[in-house]
């Protein structure tokens, strides 16, 4: 498919020298484009000359407009230009400084979702599409480095794209589909400001996707490019009430937007990058005063931990901490919460079964694992009944977690049919269950007696009437008493002359 790039500049012509720059280093990412448009929308400024030679040497096409059109109506003839190549385009603003395959991630969002009309890359100040919640103000190439750092470890740990109601103008790639089926920029709001919002708003209003590429970064130099405009803020003020004319749950959009999941994670993950957290936490707040399968993954786990010098902090009851003897463990220390600190590693073992230990861990780490995930739970119709919310709960696990290690390869399989919401590829893997062993630490292999054994933990689906029952017949039946107690996370059933 092809590409055009287009690119307006009103004055501040020494800034073409970046892009100059950029595609001399990056020639992959010149050979994207059919054309790269740079058109100068004050052609009686002192750099026009500076302008025009800078794109000869560089081989972009210079285009002067007759009169100052102003930025939308500017951005519309690139518009025409890419409808008449059947292109997809990207609007560049002059003030940007474009981070390596920037153009490469940002188009590749339109193979990884057919659907998606727009998409922006990140920035470090272009409101919905920040880096970082809050916007950092930048003049230089030496001022990004810090967040071109943190940038590229962030690739790591969050999803090729996010999607979100609008994205920013100041870097926008359109699919050739939408440049097809719709008309630019609304000149309504000429000369700028608010006119990529109603457009995004359009565009999705039609069926189609807006999205982030969190894999591409754009520097963003604000107000250089627009800035020189007298009344500015007026400008905005006034384009945002029609704005809100058109689309009175815009507001209501964005609000959405941030109470999403997958939009605090993300801001989380880039947060606890910033602040260069390193610590693991993990959530073990159903660890019991008993051993079971879990729990003795749960112990391995923080034994592994410790024994490799990490600093692990434990969500868990004081109780079960000292009785698992985790207490004694170098580098190991008991919390009553997770929240009050950055981790980069968070660990869940164990499905979550309600609203707070579905995002602790995720809210507190950068990379948030769960691991022994079991999905039969959904086909136990007590445990659904008993918590009916389960099936909106573990739908957000694969957007909120960044792996999940499944008991089985069935569990696997059953999540992704069912759910659909993996980010990242699952993992499974098989623990088996050890008799003797189990045997041993509840002392039944010391005491004489016939024992049935039901593997699980303690939830009243596990003992329901029909299991008393059955044993309380076969009991009968052999002409015996019948006592059980709960140990080793499941129910042992005991019987004796």
């Amino acid at each position: 498919m092809k590409n055009i790039l287009v690119i307006p500049f009103y004055q501040n012509e020494q800034y073409i020298d970046n892009f100059v720059k950029y595609f001399s280093a990056y020639q992959s990412e010149y050979d994207l484009f059919e054309k790269i448009c740079i058109f100068n929308d004050c052609p009686g400024s002192q750099g026009s000359n500076y302008l025009k030679d800078q794109c000869a040497l560089a081989k972009f096409e210079y285009i002067s407009n007759e009169i100052n059109l102003g930025f939308l109506k500017t951005s519309n003839r690139g518009f025409a230009i890419a409808k008449d190549y059947g292109a997809n385009l990207v609007i560049l603003n002059s003030d940007t400084l474009p981070h390596k395959d920037a153009f490469y991630e940002l188009l590749r969002c339109f193979e990884a979702d057919s659907m998606i009309g727009c998409v922006a890359p990140r920035s470090n100040n272009a409101t919905i599409c920040n880096l970082f919640s809050e916007a950092t103000y930048i003049n230089s190439n030496a001022e990004i480095s810090e967040i071109i750092e943190i940038f590229e470890e962030s690739k790591k740990y969050v999803p090729q794209l996010s999607y979100a109601p609008v994205t920013n103008g100041f870097c926008i790639a359109i699919k050739h589909n939408v440049i097809r089926a719709f008309k630019g920029y609304s000149e309504e709001f000429h000369p700028g400001y608010e006119e990529e919002n109603e457009f995004c708003l359009r565009v999705a209003s039609h069926g189609l996707r807006i999205a982030i590429a969190n894999h591409s970064f754009v520097a963003h130099l604000e107000g250089k490019s627009f800035g020189l405009n007298p009344g500015r803020n007026e400008l905005r003020d006034k384009n945002h009430e029609i704005l809100l004319t058109m689309y009175p749950k815009y507001h209501g959009y964005l609000q959405n937007y941030n109470n999403e999941y997958e939009t605090k994670a993300y801001q989380f993950i880039l947060k606890g990058l910033q602040q260069g957290a390193k610590t693991i936490a993990v959530d073990a707040s159903n660890l019991g005063d008993y051993h079971n399968g879990t729990n003795k993954l749960i112990i391995e786990s923080i034994l592994a931990l410790s024994s490799m010098g990490h600093e692990i902090s434990v969500l868990a009851n004081k109780s079960s901490f000292e009785f698992h003897g985790l207490n004694n463990l170098k580098g190991v220390s008991r919390v009553e919460q997770l929240d009050d600190k950055k981790y980069k590693y968070g660990i869940r073992i164990g499905q979550p079964f309600n609203h707070g230990s579905l995002v602790c861990i995720p809210s507190c780490s950068i990379f948030a694992i769960n691991i022994f995930f079991d999905s039969i739970a959904i086909d136990c119709p007590q445990i659904y009944i008993e918590n009916p919310e389960i099936y909106g709960i573990w739908s957000k696990v694969g957007l909120l977690f960044s792996s999940i290690s499944f008991i089985s390869n069935h569990s696997y399989q059953q999540y992704k049919l069912r759910f659909r919401t993996l980010r990242n590829n699952g993992f499974f893997n098989l623990i088996p269950a050890n008799i003797d062993k189990i045997a041993r630490a509840t002392g039944v292999a010391n005491t004489q007696g016939n024992y049935a054994l039901i593997f699980g933990n303690k939830f009243n689906a596990k003992i329901n009437a029909k299991i008393k029952s059955a044993f309380s017949i076969f009991i009968w039946k052999k002409k015996k008493n019948m006592s059980w107690f709960s140990s080793v996370g499941g129910y042992f059933y005991t019987a004796w002359t």
